[in-house]
């Protein structure tokens, strides 16, 4: 089953204090907003050796913000099976994240998350280039 376009998408951002999650959340959100979407994040902090890293989410709406429309009402936490992308920034972060956000393995709509490691997220893209 194809994914709902009405629907916001939604992206979860797994990282240990320091690593630039919250970095790149703000980055995420900036680029929405200047694209003129309706954007929204919240972040929930994790205890490394308990809980796991901080999570970050974020839900960005399909279609920019139309003139005198309502304000589109998102999520202020991930649900499992309902998200769109995953970035980690540790492999056992990206493991519990996905563990804990895909009950099934699969989205509601039958379809697998696209997961995306993130390594060295503050560092300059050249030298992060120099790793791949």
């Amino acid at each position: 089953m194809p994914r709902d376009p009405r629907r916001p998408l939604s992206i979860l951002i797994a990282a240990l204090g320091g690593q630039g999650g919250g970095v790149l959340t703000e980055w995420i959100v900036g680029a929405a907003d200047h694209a003129g979407h309706a954007v929204q994040s919240t972040s929930i902090p994790g205890v490394a050796q308990r809980t796991g890293a901080t999570t970050y989410y974020i839900e960005i709406a399909p279609e920019p913000r139309m003139a005198g429309a309502p304000d589109p009402v998102f999520s202020l936490y991930a649900t499992p099976g309902d998200v769109d992308v995953i970035i980690a920034s540790e492999w056992l972060e990206a493991g519990r994240t996905l563990e804990m956000m895909c009950e099934t393995d699969l989205r509601q709509d039958g379809s697998y998350p696209l997961v995306h490691f993130v390594q060295d997220i503050g560092r300059a893209p050249e030298k992060v280039a120099e790793n791949y």
